[in-house]
């Protein structure tokens, strides 16, 4: 058998590439960073593309819920929409990132703050994100929502806005 020409790059070759596609990486990670200091963590479009596992997000959004009992501030758990337990209502997984499985509604921190990361444009609403969550209000005596101050009638069908502030007042 006729040996042909090596098609392989050699050892010294690939490590030069790969270091310089390395150098490449973190330039580029350290433009963002620095882009996003001056400017703010919301510096992208919602169209702008993040892969996921093997889904593409074309929207991420953020918006900022307090929960309020009887005057008093809970805490939005982290990992709604992620962990099984938190994690009740399926109807909405066409639309979120399926690796790792995550609802286009959750939390990744306990601090309030709604990711909204999906595979699709489309509106999303507060009443999807409660549900996700398995929160019922239904026992409520009585709920009230502000966004950004300004009062909303109905809180279940509040279209959630990139950047919003929530406050969800229960009285039970």
């Amino acid at each position: 058998m006729k040996r042909g020409k090596n098609i392989f790059i050699g050892r010294k070759t690939t490590t030069k590439r790969v270091a310089g596609l390395a150098i490449a990486g973190l330039s580029v990670a350290s433009t963002i960073a620095i882009a996003s200091s001056i400017l703010g963590s919301n510096i992208w479009s919602p169209k702008s593309l993040q892969v996921h596992g093997s889904n593409t997000v074309v929207m991420h959004n953020h918006v900022q819920l307090e929960i309020r009992v009887d005057g008093t501030s809970v805490v939005v758990p982290a990992n709604i929409g992620i962990s099984p337990s938190l994690y009740r209502d399926h109807s909405l997984d066409q639309f979120g990132v399926m690796n790792p499985p995550m609802a286009p509604l959750h939390t990744h921190d306990s601090d309030g703050l709604i990711h909204i990361e999906s595979t699709v444009m489309r509106d999303y609403t507060l009443g999807q994100f409660l549900d996700i969550s398995g929160l019922k209000l239904e026992t409520a005596k009585s709920v009230a929502m502000t966004v950004d101050g300004n009062s909303v009638p109905d809180y279940k069908n509040h279209i959630l806005k990139d950047g919003e502030k929530i406050v969800l007042s229960i009285s039970s």
